[in-house]
């Protein structure tokens, strides 16, 4: 058979071949979804805090001819606290959320929405999920260290204000790291009363506790 027959017997019986295969592998370069960060049963048995959703969402962003999907995930955890020593009852005023969204990099350029954020996003982002919060870059006031997602991870903690139930206003402290975890950035955050004793320990047993698969696992 010569090579123009070879080409032709290709082409026609491999027709199936290349609408399939090299179609799934061309999607599989655009297309990018983190695993899931989410914090171990023991973990959260042992702080009391309880998962309250997972959010999935998905961007697209154009490079050339190339349009790339990403797709992240959030999970969201919450522990209901006695504010009784601030003159409230028991309220949901402990919140604890695990981001992960995939590393991208497409001809050269990298795509990453939620990775890239600067803490100054992250924060405006923050107040969104909590309601009234009210915290700036410029307000942090301690970093500490710990052992997470087989590295050592560095968190900052920050001052902030909340309105709570009955538009309480309740002082707060805000917690973030953004560690990086085989094809994912991570973003781990935590809000919670100031006037609460341990409840920096929690957050800490919660970071300890996220489970994440790392690519190669």
């Amino acid at each position: 058979m010569n090579r123009r027959a070879f080409i032709a017997t290709v082409g026609v019986g491999g027709a199936g071949l290349t609408a399939g295969c090299i179609g799934g592998f061309l999607e599989d370069l655009t297309t990018y979804e983190a695993a899931p960060a989410t914090v171990s049963d023991a973990a959260l048995e042992s702080t009391g805090y309880e998962h309250d959703e997972t959010d999935r969402w998905t961007d697209e962003e154009s490079f050339a001819t190339e349009t790339v999907t990403v797709t992240s995930y959030a999970n969201e955890y919450s522990r209901t606290i006695d504010l009784s020593v601030l003159g409230m009852g028991e309220i949901r005023a402990g919140v604890f959320g695990a981001i992960s969204t995939p590393k991208v990099e497409v001809a050269g350029e990298s795509y990453n929405p939620v990775g890239e954020m600067d803490h100054d996003e992250l924060l405006a982002d923050l107040q969104d999920r909590y309601g009234e919060l009210s915290v700036a870059s410029d307000a942090e006031v301690a970093t500490r260290e710990l052992d997470a997602v087989s590295q050592t991870v560095s968190i900052a903690t920050y001052e902030g204000e909340a309105t709570l139930e009955d538009d309480e206003n309740v002082d707060v402290f805000v917690d973030v790291t953004q560690p990086d975890h085989g094809d994912d950035h991570l973003i781990f955050a935590g809000v919670y009363p100031q006037d609460i004793p341990d409840e920096a320990d929690r957050i800490d047993t919660l970071i300890e506790g996220v489970e994440h698969e790392s690519g190669g696992d």
